[in-house]
């Protein structure tokens, strides 16, 4: 995480939340992850046969606010962009069972293919990742004031 967050516990002193035990690492393979799936479903977008117009701003929509929320995942650790990743996996993940499963815009007929089925278990893997940054436990420190007594 970026800055240290003060939480309070029960005895009135205040815990600050330091980073997690793998550091950076997770959070950055979250981000480059959260790129790589991105590119797959504009790639998809790209070779459909046909596209209607709501369709490609839709799709480019979820495809830029998943770039800009993986940058600043990588960047900053900050829970808003877990949030949002975690929010626009859930969006590609929906939509490419929806796709697969009934047909929809990028394709008039339904089924499942290899670019279809790696995009949904990289969404689910995105997922997971974004559980296991947001809810692992962090290593605490108590706050000391210096003017204590």
């Amino acid at each position: 995480m970026g800055a240290s967050v003060p939480t309070g516990d029960r005895g009135g002193n205040a815990v600050i939340r330091g980073r997690h035990e793998w550091g950076l690492a997770l959070p950055r393979i979250t981000a480059l992850l959260t790129a790589v799936l991105a590119g797959m479903v504009a790639g998809e977008l790209a070779t459909a046969a046909s596209v209607e117009r709501y369709a490609v701003a839709l799709v480019g929509a979820v495809v830029v606010g998943a770039l800009v929320s993986a940058v600043r995942l990588w960047s900053s650790d900050s829970y808003d962009a877990r949030l949002a990743i975690g929010g626009l996996a859930t969006v590609v993940l929906v939509g490419q069972l929806l796709t697969s499963i009934l047909g929809g815009p990028v394709g008039p007929d339904p089924g499942w293919d290899v670019a279809g089925a790696a995009v949904a278990v990289t969404a689910v893997v995105v997922l997971v990742l974004v559980a296991v940054v947001s809810f692992a436990p962090c290593q605490t420190q108590r706050r000391t004031h210096p003017y204590a007594l």
